[in-house]
C-alpha cells in the first residue's frame, strides 16, 4: 500500500478506540545510582511495560487507548491498577493471575543503553479464551511488541489477535524490541517475527533492536531488512543520532534530527516517541511532521527516571504538537 493511501487510511479509520495495545504491564525497578546491578541495593519503582506505556502516553495526549494485559494478584499488580485508575485508563481487559507474580524489570540507571534483568510472570500467561475478539473491530490501530511474543501462551494469544485485526483491515503497529536475553531461541524468534511482519503496517525498531536481530549493519541496511520482512513504514530510532523514516519507495529516507538534551535515563524513550508518532498520524500529520513531534517528546522523557511523564510535560508536548 503506497504511503499516501496508508496515511489516508489511518486518518479516516473509524473506531471507538484509537489504539488497542496488547502486551506486558510490569514494574520497572530502576537503580538509584549508575553501577552494575549485582552491586545495587536501592531501586525506585516505576510503572512500566512497553504496550502499557503506549496506552498511558496516548491517554494523556487526549486519545482513547485500550490495554489488554495480565498481571499478578500482588502488591505490584495492585499498584499498577491504581495507576491506571488514577489516569482514567480502562481496566476491563486487564486480567489477574492468581498464581504468577506481576512481571518485574530491574534496570541499571545509565545515560545510554542500560543493563537489565527480567523476572517474567503473569504477562506470559494471557490465554486466547480471555480475549474478546469483538473488541478488535472497535479499535483503529492494534499494537504489540517482540517482548510480548517471547513466551507461550501469550504468544499464540497475541498472534491470534494480530491475524484477526488484519482480517478486519485494522492498522497493525509492531515494536521489534527483541533481546536475546529475553528470548534465547533466536531461530524461533525470527520465525515468529516473520509471521507478525506479514501483517505489519508500521514498525519502530531502535538501533539496539535492529542490531540484536540482524547483527552489525548500517542504518539503511536495517531499514531495508525490515521492509523485506513485510513492514510498510519503518521508523528507525537512533538515540542521539535522531531517526530515519522509510516508506520502502525509491525516495530517500526522511531524516528527523534529534532534539538536543542531556540524557539521564533512556528507559521508555522509544515508547513516548511511538505514542506521539501514532497520535500525530491519527490527527492527520505527514510522516516528517509526526517524526519531529515524536523526537521532541522523546527528548523530554530521557531527562528523568522512568517511562512516564508528569501532567505538565504532557501539556508541553501537546502544545508543541499543535504548532505545526
Amino acid at each position: 500500500m503506497p504511503q499516501e493511501l496508508l496515511l489516508k487510511k489511518i486518518f479516516k479509520l473509524k473506531g471507538e478506540f484509537d489504539v488497542l495495545s496488547i502486551g506486558e504491564l510490569l514494574t520497572d525497578y530502576i537503580s538509584q545510582e549508575d553501577k552494575p546491578l549485582k552491586d545495587t541495593q536501592l531501586f525506585d519503582k516505576f510503572f512500566g511495560g512497553s504496550p502499557a506505556n503506549i496506552v498511558f502516553h496516548m491517554k494523556n495526549l487526549g486519545k482513547k487507548p485500550l490495554l489488554i494485559t495480565k498481571i499478578g494478584d500482588d502488591d505490584d499488580g495492585h499498584a499498577l491498577l491504581a495507576k491506571l485508575e488514577k489516569h482514567g485508563i480502562i481496566q476491563e481487559h486487564v486480567k489477574i493471575d492468581k498464581e504468577k507474580q506481576t512481571t518485574r524489570s530491574f534496570i541499571r540507571r545509565h545515560p545510554k543503553t542500560p543493563e537489565f534483568e527480567i523476572l517474567r510472570g503473569a504477562d506470559t500467561q494471557l490465554l486466547p479464551e480471555e480475549i474478546d475478539l469483538n473488541i478488535i473491530k472497535k479499535a483503529k490501530i492494534v499494537h504489540t511488541n517482540a517482548f510480548t511474543l517471547a513466551e507461550e501462551p501469550t504468544r499464540s494469544t497475541v498472534l491470534k489477535v494480530i491475524k484477526e485485526a488484519y482480517q478486519k483491515k485494522k492498522i497493525i503497529s509492531f515494536d521489534p524490541n527483541y533481546r536475546l536475553k529475553v528470548w534465547p531461541n533466536k531461530e524461533e524468534a525470527m520465525s515468529v517475527l516473520k509471521k507478525v511482519y506479514k501483517f505489519a503496517d508500521l514498525t519502530k525498531p531502535s538501533l539496539d533492536d535492529a542490531r540484536e536481530i540482524f547483527g552489525k549493519l548500517e542504518p539503511e541496511d536495517y531499514i531495508r531488512k525490515f521492509h523485506e520482512l513485510g513492514a510498510k513504514i519503518v521508523v528507525l530510532t537512533m538515540g542521539s543520532q535522531g531517526s530515519l523514516i522509510s516508506t520502502g519507495n525509491d525516495d530517500e529516507n526522511i531524516t528527523i534530527l534529534p532534539e538536543q538534551c542531556e540524557s539521564r535515563d533512556p528507559t521508555g524513550a522509544g515508547d513516548v516517541y511511538w505514542s506521539v508518532f501514532l497520535t500525530a498520524l491519527l490527527d492527520g500529520s505527514e510522516l516528517d511532521s509526526a517524526g519531529r513531534k515524536a523526537s521532541f517528546a522523546a527528548s523530554r522523557i530521557v531527562k528523568k527516571d522512568g517511562a512516564i511523564l508528569d501532567d505538565n510535560e504532557y501539556d508541553e508536548i501537546a502544545a508543541y504538537m499543535r504548532l505545526f
